[in-house]
């Protein structure tokens, strides 16, 4: 299985994790308020291979009223993992008002 394919996986385990918790992903977009990934750190231990059976674990923790930070595993079985990652996500609607350097815009 392509590596490139193991974001997709996460990113369905992160919404499913948001969705068990309320978020409604409709209405955040609907208001231009979505969650934007602005890190995501991936390390593969092994390969999918096609037909194999696996999990998303996903871990959330809030960091701060607009950041959150998602702790995910690939596994096979109860024991395998074939990759790992860390990921942070923002509200979209802040990081529109700050500019790359950090400050918050003045307009």
């Amino acid at each position: 299985v392509n590596n490139a394919n193991y974001m997709n996986y996460l990113e369905h385990g992160r919404h499913q994790v948001l969705k068990e918790h309320k978020v409604n992903f409709a209405k955040l977009s609907a208001d231009a308020k979505d969650l934007v990934v602005t890190e995501a750190q991936l390390k593969y231990h092994q390969s999918l291979i096609p037909g194999d059976k696996f999990t998303v674990e996903t871990e959330m923790v809030l960091k701060s009223k607009i950041r959150l930070s998602f702790q995910q595993r690939i596994k096979v079985g109860d024991t395998l993992c074939l990759a790992h990652t860390s990921t942070f996500i923002v509200w979209r609607y802040i990081l529109c008002n700050v500019c790359a350097c950090g400050r918050a815009r003045t307009n």
